[in-house]
Protein backbone atom coordinates (compact mmCIF):
# COMPACT_ATOMS: atom_id res chain seq x y z
CA UNK A 1 0.00 0.00 0.00
CA UNK A 2 1.73 3.19 -0.99
CA UNK A 3 1.47 5.97 1.06
CA UNK A 4 0.61 9.30 -0.69
CA UNK A 5 3.41 12.54 0.71
CA UNK A 6 0.72 14.22 2.69
CA UNK A 7 0.54 11.22 5.21
CA UNK A 8 4.20 10.29 5.22
CA UNK A 9 4.69 14.40 6.54
CA UNK A 10 2.49 13.25 8.93
CA UNK A 11 4.25 10.14 10.06
CA UNK A 12 7.54 12.03 10.18
CA UNK A 13 6.52 14.69 12.29
CA UNK A 14 5.05 12.33 14.83
CA UNK A 15 8.44 10.97 15.09
CA UNK A 16 9.61 14.30 15.73
CA UNK A 17 11.51 14.45 12.08
CA UNK A 18 11.13 18.09 10.96
CA UNK A 19 9.68 18.21 7.71
CA UNK A 20 9.17 21.68 5.29
CA UNK A 21 6.36 21.23 1.90
CA UNK A 22 7.01 23.38 -0.81
CA UNK A 23 10.00 25.95 -1.76
CA UNK A 24 13.00 25.30 0.75
CA UNK A 25 14.73 28.78 -0.31
CA UNK A 26 18.10 29.43 -1.78
CA UNK A 27 20.46 28.50 1.20
CA UNK A 28 23.06 26.07 -0.06
CA UNK A 29 22.95 22.58 1.08
CA UNK A 30 23.54 19.28 0.47
CA UNK A 31 20.89 16.72 -0.56
CA UNK A 32 20.89 13.01 0.75
CA UNK A 33 18.81 10.02 0.07
CA UNK A 34 18.05 8.49 3.16
CA UNK A 35 15.96 5.03 2.18
CA UNK A 36 14.24 2.34 4.41
CA UNK A 37 14.22 -1.39 2.72
CA UNK A 38 13.22 -5.05 3.65
CA UNK A 39 15.07 -7.74 1.72
CA UNK A 40 13.40 -11.22 1.13
CA UNK A 41 14.54 -12.27 3.68
CA UNK A 42 12.78 -10.07 6.67
CA UNK A 43 16.11 -8.07 6.93
CA UNK A 44 15.57 -4.44 7.41
CA UNK A 45 18.37 -1.77 5.98
CA UNK A 46 18.43 1.60 6.17
CA UNK A 47 20.71 3.75 3.11
CA UNK A 48 22.18 7.23 2.90
CA UNK A 49 23.60 8.11 -0.28
CA UNK A 50 24.62 11.26 -2.25
CA UNK A 51 24.97 11.65 -5.97
CA UNK A 52 28.27 10.21 -5.49
CA UNK A 53 28.56 7.05 -2.95
CA UNK A 54 25.82 5.79 -0.46
CA UNK A 55 26.34 3.72 2.82
CA UNK A 56 23.73 0.97 4.18
CA UNK A 57 23.71 -0.21 7.82
CA UNK A 58 21.08 -3.01 9.22
CA UNK A 59 18.12 -1.70 11.83
CA UNK A 60 18.24 -1.50 14.14
CA UNK A 61 20.75 1.26 14.03
CA UNK A 62 22.38 2.06 17.27
CA UNK A 63 24.58 4.82 18.02
CA UNK A 64 27.76 3.67 16.50
CA UNK A 65 25.85 2.76 13.18
CA UNK A 66 24.64 6.45 12.96
CA UNK A 67 27.76 7.43 13.77
CA UNK A 68 29.54 5.37 11.34
CA UNK A 69 27.15 6.35 9.08
CA UNK A 70 27.75 10.76 9.31
CA UNK A 71 31.01 10.06 9.72
CA UNK A 72 30.89 8.32 6.01
CA UNK A 73 29.17 11.37 5.15
CA UNK A 74 32.10 13.99 6.26
CA UNK A 75 34.58 11.97 4.41
CA UNK A 76 33.30 12.56 1.20
CA UNK A 77 33.63 16.34 1.89
CA UNK A 78 29.98 17.26 2.07
CA UNK A 79 28.75 20.42 3.54
CA UNK A 80 28.60 20.42 6.87
CA UNK A 81 32.12 19.09 7.83
CA UNK A 82 31.34 20.27 11.94
CA UNK A 83 31.13 18.07 14.77
CA UNK A 84 27.97 20.00 15.31
CA UNK A 85 26.63 18.75 11.89
CA UNK A 86 27.33 15.16 12.51
CA UNK A 87 25.63 14.70 15.82
CA UNK A 88 22.88 16.10 13.88
CA UNK A 89 23.03 14.13 10.82
CA UNK A 90 23.58 11.25 13.69
CA UNK A 91 20.47 12.06 15.49
CA UNK A 92 18.29 12.10 12.49
CA UNK A 93 18.91 8.88 11.11
CA UNK A 94 18.33 7.39 14.70
CA UNK A 95 15.08 9.19 14.41
CA UNK A 96 14.62 7.28 11.13
CA UNK A 97 15.69 4.55 12.16
CA UNK A 98 13.22 4.34 15.05
CA UNK A 99 10.49 5.46 12.85
CA UNK A 100 11.21 2.46 9.94
CA UNK A 101 11.69 0.07 13.06
CA UNK A 102 8.27 0.43 14.77
CA UNK A 103 6.06 2.37 12.64
CA UNK A 104 4.88 -0.57 10.23
CA UNK A 105 6.37 0.91 6.93
CA UNK A 106 8.03 -1.49 4.97
CA UNK A 107 10.14 0.79 2.34
CA UNK A 108 10.56 4.29 2.54
CA UNK A 109 12.61 7.24 0.49
CA UNK A 110 13.62 10.76 1.96
CA UNK A 111 15.30 13.52 0.36
CA UNK A 112 17.29 15.64 3.15
CA UNK A 113 18.73 18.87 2.44
CA UNK A 114 21.34 19.29 5.09
CA UNK A 115 22.76 22.51 6.07
CA UNK A 116 25.55 23.68 8.57
CA UNK A 117 23.23 23.18 11.28
CA UNK A 118 19.98 22.12 10.35
CA UNK A 119 18.05 19.64 7.97
CA UNK A 120 14.55 19.57 6.21
CA UNK A 121 12.70 17.02 4.94
CA UNK A 122 11.98 18.02 1.22
CA UNK A 123 10.51 14.61 0.17
CA UNK A 124 8.81 11.68 1.34
CA UNK A 125 7.59 8.39 0.06
CA UNK A 126 6.94 5.42 2.28
CA UNK A 127 5.14 1.75 1.67
CA UNK A 128 3.59 -0.12 4.69
CA UNK A 129 2.04 -3.48 3.84
CA UNK A 130 -1.56 -2.17 5.57
CA UNK A 131 -3.37 1.24 7.04
CA UNK A 132 -1.04 2.70 9.59
CA UNK A 133 -2.63 4.41 12.40
CA UNK A 134 -0.68 6.35 14.88
CA UNK A 135 -1.13 6.59 18.59
CA UNK A 136 -1.29 10.31 20.07
CA UNK A 137 2.27 10.73 21.82
CA UNK A 138 3.07 13.21 24.39
CA UNK A 139 6.08 14.84 25.03
CA UNK A 140 8.13 13.31 28.03
CA UNK A 141 7.48 16.44 29.56
CA UNK A 142 3.38 17.51 28.29
CA UNK A 143 0.82 17.94 30.95
CA UNK A 144 -1.83 15.18 30.18
CA UNK A 145 -5.16 17.18 30.96
CA UNK A 146 -6.97 13.92 31.20
CA UNK A 147 -5.34 11.99 33.71
CA UNK A 148 -6.23 12.16 37.25
CA UNK A 149 -2.85 13.65 38.43
CA UNK A 150 -3.10 16.76 36.50
CA UNK A 151 -2.47 19.61 38.31
CA UNK A 152 -2.62 22.87 36.46
CA UNK A 153 0.69 24.75 36.20
CA UNK A 154 -0.59 28.65 36.65
CA UNK A 155 -1.38 30.25 39.92
CA UNK A 156 -3.85 28.65 41.88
Amino acid sequence: MMIDTVEAFKVLKHYGIHTVRGKTGHQAGTDVAIAGRTDPDGKRFIDACSATHGAERMIPLDAAGAEFLATNFQAHHHHGTSEAARRMLEHLLLRVSALFEHSGISEFFLTVRLYESSYTVVDASMKAPRALHLKERLDAHAHDRKSTGYHSAGRE
